[in-house]
Formats: structure tokens, C-alpha cells, sequence
């Protein structure tokens, strides 16, 4: 066996590096361990997060210090960044008063900095009312967080709702004093969508709002632009907006121009009431290009493609209602664009605009105390009102139109370009005042009123128009129709066309049943029926649309030589000059005798010498009252009733009828007697057939 030896063990010497390798092995196991633990404490937090958010919350970092007691999270992404909601954030700083005896630290202040937030359509957080629920139990108060400074550097905004869209970059929030704060934001988009367009984009430079608690109190905008439909120039430009609160309201005052022109600018100040209602509008314009404004003006029909205008408008409120006060407003280089006015773009011209409007409260009445507008030298005033007051509930309207004594060569002079090309080389003399009133009441149309004086009528034909010259009526003259097949033709009226008939020999039948359908009172006025053009006004209202005319045959035949079949004022308007003169020049029988060779009478089919072939196979002289009732009734709607008469079927219940009608207006005429207007009421109307 060995032998033990007890001797006392003589310590060995431990050199250097064998200490700095145990220390860096504990380093080791202790930075392990700590990190570890800091992994499973993010990993727990953002499970936490996540319940009581609604979405996944991940946190790159946590760390913190005691002096001063700080709660530092760094890298924390909040939401899928493909999902609805997705939160970016480089740092949160949270500054913490520590106490003690059980309590929860109280959060003295928050610093986020580089938050980027994106919410899209149907983005809503759960965190819901059980979360709040038991923030109360738990002791916290969710207003409390209202008081504690928020300070946010350099952040991102984006929300979207599939419409409408908002996106912001460079947000600060720098806290102030007694709960006050001042919102800085950088450039900022808004902008909307209709279907896949645009509808408008505003864009801002930079912004700030100042703040207490959540409440804005000043809003100021340096530089941007509203972007609308249309060109690229489109733009309204901002030079500065600003909006501050009032004791019981908000104020706003904004400053611009058309963006990229040097020249030009507008002003608005607007106040408004606690429920945002304006109790005061006031635009100043001074020479501002309305390019901007010409995708939504275009839906009117107004091209202001290097408008300008000047002018004020004011809107101000009373316990009675709005008061509107225009002016004067001047555009100048307006041109006007619309199928109801014109055939084709009217302008440049610059007319003004100037007036004077009230308007109730609940908008049941507008009092139009006097509303200008001038061209040139011409001023038309229109005064009156439309409420609601008429009898058994309906609406009531009363205007008056005046037009002072002008000379009739300015007032021709005041047409814009292209809105009277047939009158062009007109020249007039005299002078012209215009009197016009309406009354109407749609509870009672019967009762309506109209009236049109012309004080006095003393223009004089100087020139005639060489393009429209009526005097060239006293010949044979061509005018271009619609064939049967759709295609167009030239019409003579005069010798040279086979199928014309002097006034003589077409029959007294003819002639009488075409005046007693369209025009009862041809030999008795000078191209006008005011009668006739108060029963189509009348009926065209009750009708609700533009259904029956009120054109003599005089105006019918200017109509058909000179100017085009489109309904347009511009139109009308050259449609009555031209019949004041032509029934000046023209005798009325000679008038007739050029109505009856060109009134189309179905497709393809013109004057009554071709229709009486057409339908009956015999020469107009010879065609029976039925008969030539039958022709006078297809006029209001020759191609459609022709079509339907072309297979050579009798007439219904409701057609005969009302050849019976015409039959009656034709012996109370003089034409027939009762016993051959009792013959051909018995008489049953055959047609050929096609």
C-alpha cells in the first residue's frame, strides 16, 4: 500500500491570463444569461402587445436607465406591413417617475421618434372596451395620458379608405407649457378618386397648428396647391392659409393665385358659426386666370382656358336669411360651350356681372333685388323673386326683364362672336327698349303670365345680312333636305323643280287645313303669335320638357332656307330677326307658297305636290279636306308618322279623330260648310301603300 501524505498544500501561483479567461467565461455566462432573459421579456411584451392591440406587435430592443428613470423601445413594428394597419418606430423614449408603497409609475413624458403609421380601408384596431374596462379596474385613467407631453420627431402619416386618401412626412409635436403644443408638418397630400380618376389632390408644403390639449387654436398653411381634374396646369395655388377659433365659431382667411402665373390672385375670408354654417364669405378677385377652375366650370358649358376675372363677391348673414351681394364681376376672354345656347363655342367676349340677392334661411325664397349683367354697350336688369308662397303649396315666381333704349346696331354689335353667324354684315339704325315679365305659379299654370314689349320698335334695316338675306326669298332659292335614304339633297324651290306648284294652283283645301294645324293666325300677325307662344310655354311646363313649339309658319320657313334644325337660343334669336325682316320684304301669300313646297311631310318626302303623290296618287289640286287634313297632320313629326303610314294601313281611332278636328277648324274657317265637313267626317281615308 501507498502512504498518504499529510502535509500541508503549498498554493500555486495563478497568472494573468488565466484570470482575464475566468472573467471573460463568467462575462460570458452572464451576458448569456441576460440575454436570455432580455429575449424572453420582448418576446413576452409583444405577446402582450398583440393581445391587447388586436394585431402583431414586435420590439427589436427594450433597455433603460435611472437617471432620470427611462424606458427606452427601439425598433418596434406594430401590424403586417402588407395588412391594414402597419406602425414603424425607431425609438420610444418614456420618461417615469418611480414610487413607491405598491403604486405604478406615473409616465411624466413620451418621445417618439421616427414613427411611420399606415391605415388603410376597414383598418380598425381591436383594442377594444374590455381593454379600457380593465385599464378603469386596474386604477388607470385613459384621460390621464391626455396630460402627458408627447413629443414626436420626424414621423410619417398614411391613411387610406379606397376613396379618399392622406399622406404626411417630417411630423414633429413639440410640447409646451400648461398643456399647450404646436403640430409641425411637412409635405402633405389629400386627394380623392371618382371610380379610377382623380377627383382633386391638395397638396401642402408645410403646416402648423397650434394646440391645447386636443383642441386646435391656429391653423396656418405656407405654400401648396389644389389639383383638379383636366389639364396639368389645372392647379389652384396657396400662398398662405390660416384658421383661428372664435368665441363661438372659426375663422379662416386664405391668399392664392392660379399656379404658375405671375400675375393675378384672390382672397378669401370666411367666418363660420359653431355648427360651421357661414355667417360670412368674402372673395376678392383681381384678374385671376380661372384655368384651374375649367374642368369643373366645363360641366356649365364655360371655357375659361386664359379667363380672367375681377369683381368681389359677399355673403354675409342676418336673422332673415343670406344677403348676396356681386360686384361688379368682369371676365374677360369668356368663351361659352352648350347645346341649349349654341351650335358651336360663342366668344371671346367679357361681359359683367353685378347684383344684388337675398335668400331665406331655410331657402324656401329668393328676392332677386337686382341682378346686371351688361355686354358692350347693352344692359339687361333682372328683378323679382321665387318662393314657395303660390297658391295650394306651389312655387311662385315673378321677374321682370328690362333692357334701356340702346341703338339697335349696339345691341347687334353686343352678340359674342359665332352666336349670330347668319346676322353677321347686318347693319340696323334706331333705337331698342325691352320690356319682359313673367308670372307664374305652379299650382295654377293656366294663370301664367308673359309678356314681351319693344319700346319702341324703331330699328331700321340698313344692310341685310349677306349670308341670310331674305330679300333673295323674291326667287327661286335651294335648300338642303334629308333624302329617303338618309342621305342629303338639294331642294329647289322654284320653277326649276318638277314638283313645285305656284300658290294659285294649289287647292284652297291645302292651304287652309296647313294654316289651321300650324299657324291659325298666319295673315293677322308680322311672324310672331304671342297667343301661340304663351300656350306652348304653358304646355311645356306642364309637360315638364321642351315639347311643343310655338314657331309661325314665317319663322318655319326662315328656319328651313337660312339656318340649321338645332334648339338652341342662338338659334331663336336669329330666327326672329330674320323673320322681322323678311316679313318686311316678303308678301305673306308668297311666304305660303314657299312653306307648302318644302314642309317635309315623311322621309324623303317635301311640299305637297310629292306628298299628295306619295300618299294618295293624285295632284294636289285635287285632293279632298280629308285628305288634305291628313298632309297638315304629319308636320309636327313627318318622318316618324310616315314611316308608320308607309304600309299603306288605315289610320287608328286616335289619328282620325283628329283629322275629324282639323275638319271642324277647317268649316269654322270658311273653307267647308257643315254638310262637307259632316261628308268627309262619315269618309274613310285610304292610302297607298309602299
Amino acid at each position: 500500500m501507498g502512504e498518504v501524505s499529510c502535509s500541508p498544500v503549498t498554493p500555486r501561483r495563478t497568472t494573468v491570463p488565466a484570470v482575464l479567461a475566468l472573467c471573460a467565461l463568467l462575462l460570458a455566462l452572464l451576458s448569456s444569461a441576460a440575454y436570455t432573459v432580455h429575449c424572453l421579456v420582448l418576446e413576452r411584451l409583444g405577446q402582450r402587445l398583440s393581445r391587447r392591440a388586436g394585431v402583431s406587435v414586435r420590439i427589436g430592443g427594450l433597455r433603460g436607465r435611472l437617471a432620470p428613470a427611462t424606458v427606452i423601445v427601439e425598433d418596434v413594428e406594430v401590424g403586417d406591413p402588407e395588412g391594414p394597419v402597419h406602425l414603424q418606430l425607431g425609438r420610444a423614449e418614456a420618461e417615469l417617475e418611480l414610487l413607491f408603497h405598491g403604486r405604478r409609475p406615473l409616465v411624466k413624458r413620451v418621445r417618439l421618434v421616427r414613427p411611420a403609421l399606415r391605415l388603410e380601408r376597414d383598418a380598425r384596431p381591436r383594442t377594444t372596451t374590455r381593454s379600457l374596462a380593465r385599464e378603469g379596474r386596474s386604477g388607470g385613467s385613459p384621460s390621464r395620458l391626455l396630460d402627458t407631453p408627447v413629443e414626436i420627431l420626424d414621423g410619417e402619416l398614411a391613411v387610406s379608405d379606397g376613396a379618399s386618401r392622406l399622406s404626411s412626412t417630417g411630423i414633429f409635436l413639440l410640447p409646451g407649457r400648461a398643456g399647450r403644443a404646436r403640430l409641425v408638418v411637412g409635405g402633405t397630400e389629400l386627394s380623392r378618386k371618382t371610380g379610377s380618376n382623380t377627383a382633386w389632390q391638395l397638396r401642402i408644403s408645410s403646416a402648423a397648428v397650434g394646440l391645447r390639449g386636443l383642441r386646435p387654436t391656429r391653423v396656418a398653411v405656407l405654400g401648396g396647391s389644389l389639383h383638379l381634374p383636366g389639364s396639368p396646369d389645372a392647379a389652384l395655388g396657396i400662398h398662405s392659409l390660416t384658421a383661428e377659433p372664435l368665441l363661438d365659431g372659426l375663422q379662416i382667411q386664405l391668399v392664392g393665385k392660379t399656379a404658375g402665373r405671375r400675375t393675378g390672385s384672390f382672397r378669401l375670408k370666411c367666418q363660420l358659426d359653431g355648427e360651421l354654417s357661414p355667417e360670412l364669405v368674402d372673395l376678392d378677385l383681381q384678374n385671376l386666370e380661372l384655368t384651374a377652375l375649367e374642368p369643373v366650370l366645363e360641366r356649365f358649358g364655360l371655357r375659361v382656358r386664359n379667363t380672367r376675372v375681377t369683381g368681389r363677391l359677399a355673403l354675409a348673414r342676418d336673422r332673415r336669411g343670406y344677403r348676396l351681394r356681386v360686384g361688379p364681376l368682369l371676365a374677360r376672354g369668356l368663351r361659352i360651350e352648350h347645346p341649349l345656347l349654341a351650335d358651336r363655342m360663342i366668344g371671346p367676349f367679357d361681359p359683367q356681372l353685378g347684383g344684388d340677392l337675398a335668400l331665406s334661411l331655410d331657402g324656401s325664397s329668393v328676392a332677386l333685388r337686382e341682378l346686371t349683367l351688361v355686354t358692350d354697350a347693352v344692359v339687361l336688369t333682372l328683378k323679382g323673386a321665387l318662393s314657395g308662397d303660390g297658391s295650394n303649396g306651389g312655387s311662385l315666381a315673378a321677374l321682370e326683364l328690362t333692357m334701356p333704349k340702346t341703338p339697335c346696331q349696339d345691341v347687334l354689335a353686343s352678340f359674342p362672336r359665332g352666336f349670330a353667324p347668319a346676322l353677321e354684315g347686318m347693319a340696323l339704325s334706331g333705337d331698342l327698349g325691352v320690356k319682359a315679365h313673367l308670372r307664374l305659379d305652379t299650382a295654377d299654370l293656366e294663370a301664367t303670365e308673359v309678356g314681351l314689349d319693344l319700346e319702341p320698335l324703331g330699328c331700321r334695316v340698313v344692310a341685310d345680312p349677306p349670308r341670310a338675306d331674305p330679300n333673295a326669298l323674291k326667287g327661286e332659292v335651294t335648300i338642303a333636305v334629308t333624302g329617303p335614304h338618309g342621305r342629303g339633297m338639294q331642294w329647289p324651290l322654284g320653277p326649276s323643280n318638277p314638283d313645285w306648284k305656284p300658290y294659285r294652283r294649289i287647292s284652297r283645301n291645302v292651304r287652309t287645313a296647313f294654316l289651321v294645324a300650324e299657324d291659325g293666325r298666319f295673315f293677322d300677325h308680322q311672324g310672331f303669335d304671342e297667343a301661340q307662344l304663351r300656350r306652348a310655354f304653358i304646355s311645356n311646363l306642364q309637360e315638364g320638357r321642351l315639347r311643343r313649339g310655338a314657331s309661325t309658319i314665317s319663322q318655319q320657313l326662315v328656319k328651313n332656307v337660312f339656318l340649321s334644325h338645332r334648339r338652341t337660343l342662338a338659334r331663336k334669336l336669329q330666327e326672329a330677326v330674320l323673320t322681322w325682316r323678311m316679313e318686311q320684304v316678303i308678301p305673306k301669300r308668297r311666304i305660303l307658297e314657299l312653306y307648302l313646297n318644302m314642309v317635309e311631310m315623311g322621309p324623303g318626302v317635301y311640299g305637297v305636290a310629292q306628298a299628295a303623290r306619295h300618299y294618295f296618287g293624285r295632284a294636289v289640286r285635287r285632293l279632298t279636306p280629308l285628305q288634305a287634313a291628313h298632309l297638315a297632320a304629319l308636320t309636327p313629326s313627318p318622318r316618324h308618322m310616315g314611316q308608320r303610314f308607309q304600309s299603306g294601313a288605315a289610320p287608328g281611332a286616335v289619328w282620325t279623330e283628329k283629322l275629324h278636328m282639323l275638319l271642324r277648324m277647317m268649316r269654322r274657317a270658311g273653307t267647308i260648310t257643315r254638310a262637307e265637313q259632316k261628308r268627309w267626317t262619315a269618309e274613310r281615308l285610304t292610302l297607298l301603300k309602299h
